[in-house]
């Protein structure tokens, strides 16, 4: 590891609501949250890195690394048809609904960032989802357009 590496460990963490912070105190500038985040890389132990113009920083990380901070629907002739996923690093993308789960406590969770990250939903883009499911069966299931996504609970 360089200079770099070893002076910066421990010093950026990711609250699991998503905020960014260096020594404690709140990274309140989004452009560079979203850069920080555009070169965040999980290494095979499930550790947190920041590799940059050959550099690298290990980010301590409370859950996960990104979080939905809400969800817009997009309609079509008065269906909603798919979903856009709001993040905290201020990216949007199309929400896979295959990938949601519910983990422990209820918190939902879904992939982002093309799979490679798992993201946790906070309260609000909870309550916003939640409104799109629906109980049939005796299951719960995220209707999008004609297609239905079962609710999976992750293994305990």
């Amino acid at each position: 590891m360089n200079d770099f590496s070893e002076r910066e460990q421990g010093q950026i963490l990711i609250d699991k609501d998503g905020q960014w912070r260096y020594e404690g105190a709140p990274i309140v500038r989004q452009d560079i949250v979203a850069l920080l985040s555009e070169h965040l890389v999980q290494g095979e132990d499930g550790s947190y890195w920041i590799l940059w113009r050959g550099q690298e920083c290990k980010v301590e990380v409370e859950d996960t690394p990104f979080v939905v901070w809400s969800v817009s629907p997009v309609q079509e002739k008065g269906d909603t048809v798919a979903i856009v996923l709001h993040l905290n690093d201020g990216s949007m993308e199309l929400f896979d609904p295959a990938t949601l789960t519910i983990g422990s406590e209820n918190v939902p969770y879904c992939r982002v960032k093309k799979g490679r990250f798992r993201a946790r939903f906070s309260r609000k883009a909870y309550y916003q989802l939640a409104r799109m499911i629906e109980e049939e069966e005796g299951g719960f299931f995220l209707k999008l357009g004609q297609r239905k996504y079962p609710v999976q609970h992750e293994p305990i």
